[in-house]
């Protein structure tokens, strides 16, 4: 049996999962449930998972259907773990009903196996078991992490990805939900700025842009360091005036920034103004990972995510556009199409 030695320090929520070999109990932080969505995102790779999960003890149990008998189970060893993890002031996430009633019976522990946000942390600890047990490592299987969690899906078809779920693995999901992890700082990071920031400038939600909200923001705050990037050259009007009307709300005020304030508003400016680079590349990766994918695919196989019929690109017909992107310029098409089309005919003469 594996166990953390020391638990009180962990605070978040308490899963039972059962694993290829027996169960295992883990705590998973409440900032992972902040969005449904998104909560397959903190589950993508393990270097991102240990930020919001941690392994408290795993027990290997022989006869795993025994806990689910409404008479007799969950057993002593699951009973034991369960206990020395979980207190009756908590709520435990389980898989299923029949473990629910099993528990519920024998301990004072109350449980929940219903809910979007259960699916998804479910198949989330999943994907990454192998690096939380060891023990386990060996022993997980494709089938063991399906079905597909729910907001990996939806985000399949917002990024137009168009791979069977069968098909992906947790090389493709690692890529993928990095790209999903820098959208979501994208959107919320601004927001964390103006939560804690926003009664120093009086901006409100005036400026909808994000990135234009951040760079008033520390224009406005932190002008000595910001000074360099010449941001005001390239406002249009309105963003000029709304950026006035920031210093003159700041004049009248007397706040004094802490060292943690400067730190924290460059630091996400910075990170504001690097990320759509290294967004486009991580996109280009898992366009060509996908095309990759759909290659070894036979006709019959290639079924579309979004529920479009499968497509002979050898057959589509394209325009060319000329686009004007963050970092340079494209010539796309369809966003979806041309994407495909210029992937595959560079891997068809690689």
């Amino acid at each position: 049996m594996y166990k953390t030695v020391y638990t009180g320090h962990l605070k978040g929520k308490r899963v039972l999962l059962e694993t290829p070999t027996g169960f295992a109990v883990f705590v998973v932080k409440d900032f992972a449930f902040k969005q449904d969505k998104n909560i397959w995102v903190h589950f993508s790779d393990p270097e991102c998972a240990i930020q919001a999960l941690s392994a408290l003890g795993f027990k290997k149990v022989d006869n795993k259907s025994a806990a689910r008998n409404g008479e007799a189970g969950p057993g002593n060893d699951l009973k034991q773990l369960i206990e020395e993890f979980c207190s009756d002031a908590e709520t435990l996430i389980v898989e299923d009903e029949k473990l629910k009633a099993s528990i519920e019976k024998m301990t004072r522990i109350r449980c929940r196996c219903d809910g979007y946000d259960v699916d998804e942390v479910i198949w989330g600890i999943k994907n990454v078991l192998h690096a939380f047990i060891r023990e386990e490592e060996r022993n997980i299987t494709q089938e063991y992490c399906l079905p597909m969690s729910k907001g990996l899906r939806e985000a399949l078809q917002y990024y137009v990805v168009n791979i069977p779920p069968e098909k992906i693995d947790k090389t493709f999901i690692t890529k993928f939900g990095f790209l999903c992890y820098l959208d979501m700082n994208l959107e919320d990071f601004p927001k964390e700025l103006s939560r804690s920031f926003d009664e120093y400038v009086g901006i409100g939600d005036t400026i909808k842009d994000g990135l234009d909200y951040v760079k008033v923001l520390a224009m406005v705050l932190l002008p000595e360091l910001v000074e360099e990037f010449g941001f005001s050259e390239t406002f249009p009007e309105d963003l000029k005036s709304k950026l006035h009307r920031a210093k003159l709300f700041q004049a009248s005020r007397e706040d004094v920034l802490t060292m943690h304030d400067v730190e924290k508003i460059m630091g996400y400016l910075d990170y504001l103004l690097h990320v759509p680079q290294l967004r486009d590349k991580i996109i280009m990766d898992v366009k060509l990972m996908e095309m990759t994918l759909i290659r070894s695919l036979t006709p019959l196989q290639r079924v579309d995510v979004c529920g479009r019929e499968p497509v002979d690109l050898n057959k589509v017909k394209f325009k060319k556009v000329l686009l004007e992107t963050p970092s340079g310029f494209a010539t796309p098409s369809d966003p979806y199409y041309l994407s495909l089309k210029w992937m595959y005919l560079a891997l068809k003469h690689s």
